[in-house]
């Protein structure tokens, strides 16, 4: 999954101050995930429904539990000085499923093309004839910041051992409450002539900011965490050997909204409505957010060994500094 998965990360605080009746003619309440990239010209939203029942543990018996059915329209609207300077309309398309409760095999997902102009007012409008629904949503988007350090890529190589924690800094982004810091790692699958290149993504822990004073900010990445976490993510093969080839350090920042909506579901049954949305007559989330990458570090030799023959990740047989793989 692209950054968006880790935050991975899901994702302007704007209160609902109508109350929702659950129980209405539809029987569902409209469900709502949207959060911009704002790094990426494609945008994509989410619409799904509430399914009531009275036991959670029974799944639904049709994906017309899931879907909203009938014309829908959407449209996301560009803010500047009280006045809407573009709109966007998002159309339907279908996407593959991942695993889940619901049995239907697909979702439907919207999207619509236009790049996401810094520190600006957008505004979601969503049109639900056969409900005769009206749902919307507003916040502003991130303004830029910057990836600090680690940098110098072509000159230095990261040090992750017991001895030494690499520390990440970044500056401020406006508008964003929560960031969360993580590495890519690039690697060769070899078995025989074979050379397949591979990367997977590391997330580390979310940190909120929304009334942190200063505007320069730091995480410690543990190093113990670092070969962990790859040993958990990284299926093991011993029909394979693996060869370290480089990393990316990036930051990811969610807008205020996302840092809510995160916020309340470290706190939430999965089964009861959200604590926090920013959706008008609906539930979930509207926001967005922007990453920031350095990328070609390499491993000092010692790391490289670590990686090899370390306790966490001695059974993905990579290749140590020198080349080998010692038994």
């Amino acid at each position: 999954m692209r950054y968006a998965a880790i935050i991975l990360l899901l994702l302007l605080a704007v209160s609902c101050e109508s109350e929702i009746d659950v129980v209405n003619e539809s029987g569902s309440v409209p469900v709502i995930y949207c959060i911009l990239n704002q790094d990426d010209t494609v945008q994509s939203l989410r619409l799904t429904r509430s399914y009531l029942t009275n036991n959670a543990r029974i799944p639904p018996p049709s994906s017309d539990s899931l879907n909203i059915p009938g014309k829908v329209c959407i449209s996301i609207e560009e803010v500047k000085n009280e006045q809407v300077t573009q709109s966007y309309l998002l159309l339907p398309r279908i996407v593959q499923k991942d695993s889940g409760f619901f049995p239907n095999t697909i979702h439907w997902v919207y999207q619509g093309s236009f790049k996401v102009v810094e520190s600006n007012t957008y505004r979601l409008i969503i049109d639900i004839k056969d409900w005769d629904f009206a749902g919307y949503s507003s916040f502003v988007s991130l303004g830029d910041f910057q990836l600090v350090d680690p940098a110098y890529p072509e000159a230095r190589k990261i040090h992750m051992l017991d001895d030494h924690n690499p520390l990440i800094h970044w500056t401020k982004s406006q508008n964003s409450a929560v960031y969360q810091v993580g590495i890519r790692v690039h690697y060769q699958e070899i078995s025989g002539d074979q050379l397949e290149e591979k990367s997977i993504v590391i997330p580390f822990t979310t940190a909120f900011y929304r009334d942190y004073p200063g505007g320069f900010y730091s995480y410690t990445i543990n190093s113990n965490q670092f070969y962990k976490r790859l040993s958990e993510l990284m299926p093991v093969n011993e029909s394979l050997l693996r060869q370290f080839s480089g990393a990316d350090v990036f930051v990811i920042a969610g807008s205020e909204s996302l840092a809510f909506f995160l916020t309340s579901q470290e706190r939430q049954d999965p089964f009861q409505l959200f604590d926090y949305k920013n959706i008008i007559n609906g539930q979930g989330v509207f926001g967005s957010c922007k990453t920031k990458e350095t990328k070609g570090f390499r491993l000092d030799a010692q790391s490289l060994d670590t990686l090899a023959y370390g306790f966490y990740t001695h059974s993905l047989n990579f290749l140590d500094s020198d080349g080998h793989r010692k038994e």
